[in-house]
């Protein structure tokens, strides 16, 4: 900087940037004041520490668990819809903004009774949403596929089967284990 602007004091350049940053971090300039990152990381602790005094139980969750060395993997995954891991654009917004901690919806009732708020953790666990039924049936698929491939047949949904408390299996092996039993129910 001196060959470009021999007249310049960089002190006096300096001083006043300086005494902002200090001030706004109370702390001392980085021992390398060449290294940008050094000046970064004490502004970005200041506005953590910030966010974290002033945050709801609920965003101080959200920050916390945004925080951790491994949140931000799954936006380092290749969309790869054969190993079910492309977002469509619906849920890639609600994911999105679920980890932002923004809007996801306007306030309503849920067909289940409930209300539901902007925040739309409602409906990560109401037995009546839609994204809760795929994750199952996905689920008993997988199941199903794993006793095939290990060489026992395997339905889903068998007809005319009702447990005592009324509940429906989703599936079952279609082999008999010991003692007359079935291997597997899903």
């Amino acid at each position: 900087m001196k060959q470009i602007f021999p007249d310049v004091d960089l002190d006096d350049a300096t001083a006043e940037p300086t005494r902002r940053w200090t001030t706004a971090t109370a702390s001392l300039p980085p021992a390398e004041l060449k290294v940008q990152k050094l000046w970064d990381n004490a502004l970005i602790d200041c506005a953590a520490q910030s966010m974290h005094s002033t945050a709801t139980d609920r965003d101080k969750a959200r920050l916390l668990a945004v925080e951790t060395k491994e949140a931000g993997a799954w936006l380092n995954a290749l969309p790869i819809p054969s190993l079910g891991n492309l977002l469509d654009d619906v849920s890639l917004r609600v994911t999105v903004a679920l980890r932002l901690g923004a809007v996801v919806c306007l306030p309503h009732r849920c067909t289940c009774g409930k209300e539901v708020n902007e925040n739309g953790h409602h409906g990560l666990s109401c037995k009546f949403s839609a994204g809760r039924h795929s994750r199952h049936s996905s689920l008993n698929d997988v199941l199903k596929r794993a006793l095939v491939s290990a060489s026992l047949p395997a339905i889903r949904e068998p007809p005319g089967l009702v447990r005592q408390d009324g509940k429906r299996p989703d599936g079952m092996s279609m082999s008999h284990g010991n003692k007359g039993k079935r291997w597997f129910g899903m």
